[in-house]
């Protein structure tokens, strides 16, 4: 009879273990899970503190690791380690990197791809369009 039980105690042990073992697997902040790390310098970073959410494109991807001040040349900056901690995400190293306030004071920081060069039309070259959702424009050179 003890030999039984033994058993069943052993075997919930087991189960109860894989179970940990595969809700840890699965969530995102996973801290066993292999992490991409950079940091970003700002002179002004209100409601940033360590473990500040994240996002990439709007999708939570990590958080903040540390928040240090370092001098760089005559002015103080803002140092902040990012953790990335989402798999399959697939940054570029141009990424644009801001602040962004929330409603409650604290604020996350928002990595965005940076904004397309916009296009100058020399004066006298012309923009056609054959519908309204549709511009072509066909500059013939560039304009400093």
């Amino acid at each position: 009879m003890k030999a039984h039980n033994y058993k069943l105690s052993l075997l919930g042990v087991i189960v109860v273990g894989l179970l940990v073992v595969l809700l840890v697997k699965g969530v995102s902040d996973n801290p066993w899970a292999s992490q991409l790390s950079f940091s970003a310098k700002f002179t002004d970073v209100r409601g940033i503190r360590e473990h500040s959410n994240v996002s990439y494109l709007g999708l939570p991807a990590g958080h903040v690791a540390k928040v240090e001040i370092v001098n760089e040349g005559d002015r103080p900056l803002v140092k902040t380690t990012i953790s990335i901690t989402r798999k399959n995400l697939n940054i570029p190293s141009d990424i644009e990197v801001r602040v962004t306030p929330t409603l409650l004071g604290e604020a996350t920081i928002a990595l965005n791809l940076p904004d397309p060069p916009l296009l100058r039309i020399a004066p006298g070259e012309g923009a056609t369009s054959s519908d309204a959702s549709t511009l072509a424009v066909a500059p013939r050179k560039k304009v400093p």
